[in-house]
């Protein structure tokens, strides 16, 4: 199995609870499904729910990538969430819940890959902005973009 992972979590003001939750890109669907047939099993009854889990094949890379790295913890929070599925509502920050899923996280890895291992880089190789993903294509044989 080869894939990366991203825990993040949430906070539903209405309910006070927090919604903890797995994103995973994995390089096979049949991996993918494997994955959620094991999450579904060991779940407590009633917290993992299949309609609720979103297996799906990735159509745009930069997209995707964005919604797994782009946080752990989402600081700004819906104050209706039943109404953002309609239209945007107002968003605070619920500072106490905030600092809570913060220190839940310290010491935890919210992205990470599992089944390769990565070479260690010697130097530190400055960072360029990549605005246009489109044109850049990764090449296994050369180790790097092009």
């Amino acid at each position: 199995m080869i894939g990366l992972y991203s825990i993040e979590s949430n906070f539903n003001p209405k309910a006070q609870t927090y919604n903890p939750h797995f994103h995973i890109i994995t390089s096979t669907k049949e991996t993918a499904e494997l994955i959620l047939a094991d999450w579904l099993k060991r779940a407590k009854p009633g917290k993992a729910l299949r309609w609720s889990q979103d297996l799906q094949p990735i159509s745009n890379r930069r997209n995707t990538l964005i919604e797994v790295i782009k946080y752990g913890t989402k600081i700004m929070t819906e104050n209706d969430l039943d109404k953002r599925i309609r239209q945007k509502s107002k968003r605070s920050i619920y500072y106490r819940h905030s600092i809570q899923l913060l220190r839940a996280f310290q010491h935890i890895r919210v992205f990470d890959h599992f089944g390769f291992t990565r070479k260690k880089v010697k130097t530190l190789v400055p960072a360029n902005r990549l605005t246009d993903f489109e044109t850049y294509h990764y090449r296994p044989e050369k180790k790097g973009l092009d």
